[in-house]
């Protein structure tokens, strides 16, 4: 039928209608269903983030989570990380967890990809080796696909608005050792909303499934290093 009005008056409602909020035109709906929980000993998270202090000291970080039983292991640096780094903390990291997941999910960061080429992933060539070397399948994340990994995604937000917002540090080693402290008491030792369980108990039967860390090469070069006198400490991980 014949609407009341002119053409402009129904800009202006529709106008009115989007404004309010009570219109949305051309809005994109993403559906989501709730992922199934891993068992444990599947898989492990692991991504970077970075963060300057008020104090002016900017801290790189590595995180990582088990899917399982969503306990975590943060560790800083004081500068940007390079491949045989990231390589050095994940074996601490593993150290930590007790084992070795199936299955670790990253980003394509150049630290560990070099490129994607139809679905084949081409790593670095230290990283490649690393993995291999250790038996660990890989799932990289396609680009711009932060879903994939939300588990560590909300880590970094934690290391954020929990460990940082009420923390200063104006030295590498301190803000480490605090990090331990707080892995302890708050991020592994508190309920998981998500499990609604503690991360600490639950890595007693997680690590009943992860595989042995396997001897590595890498080991061996961050030795001489030390030997070398150059800086490799890294906070004492219980």
């Amino acid at each position: 039928g014949t609407l009341p009005g002119n053409e402009q008056t129904l800009r202006n409602y529709i106008s009115y209608l989007i404004q309010a909020d009570k219109m949305r035109l051309d809005e994109k709906i993403r559906t989501y269903t709730k992922v199934p929980e891993l068992p444990y000993g599947r898989q492990m998270q692991f991504d970077f983030g970075q963060y300057r202090l008020r104090s002016g000291l900017k801290l790189f970080m590595c995180v990582a989570v088990l899917s399982a039983s969503r306990y975590k292991y943060v560790i800083f640096q004081d500068h940007p990380f390079k491949t045989r780094e990231v390589i050095h903390h994940l074996l601490n990291c593993f150290d930590y967890f007790g084992g070795v997941p199936e299955e670790m999910v990253i980003d394509q960061d150049n630290l560990m990809v070099v490129s994607e080429n139809a679905g084949d992933i081409i790593y670095t060539d230290d990283f490649k080796y690393f993995i291999e070397e250790q038996e660990i399948r890989m799932y990289v994340c396609r680009v711009a696909d932060p879903e994939t990994k939300g588990k560590i995604e909300n880590l970094i937000k934690y290391v954020k608005n929990n460990f940082f917002s009420i923390r200063d540090f104006t030295a590498l080693d301190e803000a480490n050792e605090s990090v331990v402290t707080w892995l302890k008491r708050r991020a592994n030792g508190k309920i998981s909303q998500a499990t609604k369980q503690i991360p600490d108990l639950l890595i007693e039967h997680e690590r009943e499934h992860l595989r042995p860390v396997r001897n590595s090469i890498f080991r061996k070069t961050l030795l001489s290093a030390e030997r070398k006198g150059m800086s490799t400490r890294k906070p004492v991980y219980r």
